[in-house]
């Protein structure tokens, strides 16, 4: 009856606030895992290709989103990589060779519109979107090494965050967009770091001989998730947001990588080489029932997790929060 009573409460101060939370009758059936693959390489006439792919999160409706008039050229070694969500799941956010140089692209859901909104001859790569607003972050090299840049979802106002000779990769924002996380390896070796969404207050989390790639945000912004070397070989890891109270999740002889949370926060999904090739996995949020997701000939990387039932609500000027997020703090 409380958890009851909360919810109502919750619900009811949304409302009062001019936003009311966004709960389909049908969002479980619309979760989806967007991630690259390989397995269509051989239909193109290319020497090697990847696309973006958009799944259930039970493996099931695969289906290719970026095949598009490009691959009718020859283009050696064109590829499609590193997708991830608009907050409302209208749009996905890659990065693409298909150009000559690796730039950052655009698409609705479906795959239609797709538009380039990097154009520069530097490396531009691993976009992440803010969690409620229209801005991305991504790395580039334009100034000579990799550094934290973010945009506008449209191209406009490319600001750069990070300025350091070593190379800063990989960002991932905080659920409420005031922080962002990425590796670096500014200290010796690749670490992950934490910053204010402004590029200030620049911090290490890790501190470890061995490689930390590939940090992801929590949806409840307590730990981040990450793939590391640390033991051997790479295995996904979990830490406090703070830096305290790592724990690793997987133990495989092969590769596991590139964690990406559920919304709920109940899950992650990652890519593992364990049965051969690299597949995409997903276990529960402290490594139990890991489970592979799809087996087809190819690589399968880089998943990336939406589900409608978390749509962010943010009046202007307040604070974002999800209806899943304030549903998970009160049971």
């Amino acid at each position: 009856m409380r958890k009851k009573l909360m919810r109502i409460a919750l619900s009811c101060v949304l409302v009062l606030s001019g936003v009311a939370p966004f709960i389909p009758a049908q969002a479980r059936e619309e979760a989806k895992i967007a991630f690259q693959t390989s397995r269509d390489k051989g239909k193109l006439d290319i020497l090697w290709g990847m696309r973006i792919y958009v799944m259930d999160v039970d493996g099931d409706n695969q289906r290719d989103v970026t095949a598009g008039d490009f691959f009718e050229v020859e283009v050696i070694e064109p590829f499609d990589q590193c997708p991830d969500w608009s907050p409302d799941g209208k749009n996905i956010v890659f990065y693409s060779s298909r150009d000559g140089d690796l730039e950052i692209y655009v698409m609705d859901a479906d795959g239609d519109n797709q538009r380039q909104i990097t154009d520069n001859t530097a490396s531009d790569a691993n976009p992440a979107w803010h969690p409620y607003a229209q801005r991305i972050a991504f790395w580039s090299d334009r100034d000579g090494n990799k550094e934290i840049y973010v945009m506008g979802a449209d191209g406009n106002n490319q600001t750069r965050l990070t300025n350091n000779p070593a190379n800063d990769s990989s960002p991932s924002w905080s659920p409420n967009g005031k922080s962002i996380t990425f590796y670096s390896k500014r200290d010796g070796n690749e670490e992950i770091y934490v910053m204010d969404a402004d590029g200030k207050n620049q911090h290490r989390l890790t501190n470890n001989p061995a490689k930390d790639r590939d940090p992801d945000w929590s949806p409840n912004g307590k730990s981040i998730a990450f793939h590391s070397n640390r033991d051997g070989n790479e295995e996904i890891y979990v830490i406090d947001a703070d830096g305290k109270n790592l724990r690793r999740l997987t133990d495989d002889l092969a590769k596991d990588e590139s964690p990406a949370w559920s919304p709920d926060g109940e899950s992650i999904a990652f890519h593992s080489k364990r049965d051969g090739d690299y597949e995409i996995y997903v276990m529960d949020a402290d490594g139990n029932k890991q489970r592979r997701l799809a087996a087809v000939p190819g690589i399968d990387k880089n998943p990336a997790w939406f589900d409608r039932a978390r749509y962010p609500v943010a009046p202007g000027g307040k604070l974002p929060a999800t209806w899943g997020w304030l549903k998970q703090k009160n049971e």
